[in-house]
């Protein structure tokens, strides 16, 4: 099996491109945005997962090995197959996709061409306990520390109302974590969740996000 490859680039297409190795081209499937960072003639060193079917041999290359690591987690879950894993390793970071699953951010994950519903919640469940361990990641204790611990356990319904109605309100994940930090700050044990949603209306509103 190829692990890694080095050489030359060949040809480019959307989502591939032939590496030529000593005169010999290998088609390497990678994530679109990288694709953009290679030229014709370009050195090339891609770390490789082979995928082996009985009507088909694919390579699929990444330019890190986390990031090869990552997609052999991804395509682990059912309803993510090597395509869908190359798509969303184009359209998120590691940290990215790291966070989003920690977090349980299933809108984010479902802003992903082809992720559903159910995948992602799949890829939360199956993931969830996995993703922090591939090295290269950004630092799972430091991502926790800047985060909301409320926001991470959504055992708490009322946190986990706030932040659906958030999400339907147009915030992005960032935001919506920097809010709900706030609300921890502030908020009474007694408050509902309609009151909780106000008071993070209100930090919105007073701009104490570009303040903080």
């Amino acid at each position: 099996m190829f692990a890694k490859l080095k050489g030359i680039v060949d040809t480019i297409e959307d989502d591939n491109i032939v590496v030529d190795v000593q005169g010999v081209g290998y088609l390497v499937y990678i994530p679109q945005n990288l694709t953009a960072l290679y030229q014709e003639n370009d050195s090339v060193c891609l770390f490789v997962q082979t995928i082996v079917k009985e009507d088909s041999i694919n390579l699929y290359g990444f330019n890190s090995l986390s990031n090869k690591k990552l997609f052999n987690l991804l395509i682990t879950v059912q309803g993510v197959g090597p395509k869908i894993a190359l798509l969303m390793l184009s359209k998120m970071s590691l940290a990215d996709l790291q966070k989003s699953i920690l977090l349980e951010d299933v809108v984010h994950l479902k802003s992903i061409p082809g992720i559903g519903l159910k995948v992602a919640q799949r890829l939360i469940n199956e993931l969830k306990d996995k993703i922090s361990h591939i090295e290269g990641v950004s630092n799972t204790s430091l991502l926790l520390k800047s985060t909301s611990s409320t926001a991470i356990n959504q055992s708490n319904p009322l946190i986990k109302e706030v932040v659906s109605a958030l999400h339907g309100l147009g915030y992005s994940t960032s935001e919506i974590n920097k809010a709900i930090d706030f609300v921890n700050t502030n908020m009474q044990e007694d408050m509902t969740s309609e009151e909780l949603l106000k008071l993070t209306l209100q930090y919105f509103a007073k701009g104490l996000e570009s303040n903080g």
